[in-house]
């Protein structure tokens, strides 16, 4: 879960918790100051909300994963499937 939560979340938290390289699509470091056009912004990976809604969905299982094993409600087969259909997704989202 931990492994999941941080490729989820990586790179939102380099906000709170950046690195020397952190900013470097954002800030001209040259002149010290903010890029206004920002060449690429849209390829970047955490920035889709497809790849953000894909990774989150994961997360969500592994918590109904918990659930089900903490108050017995019998979810297995459902959960399989909603894994199964998450694995297939992750080919049309590399596309």
């Amino acid at each position: 879960m931990k492994k999941v939560y941080n490729q989820v979340y990586g790179y939102y938290s380099n906000i709170e918790h950046h690195n020397i390289f952190f900013g470097k699509h954002y800030v001209d470091a040259e002149n010290c100051e903010p890029k206004e056009n920002i060449e690429g912004f849209e390829k970047l990976p955490h920035v889709k909300s497809s790849v953000a809604l894909y990774l989150f969905r994961i997360i969500f299982i592994e918590i109904l994963g918990v659930f089900n094993y903490e108050f017995q409600l019998k979810w297995g087969e459902k959960l399989s499937e909603m894994r199964k259909v998450h694995e297939e997704e992750y080919d049309l989202l590399k596309e």
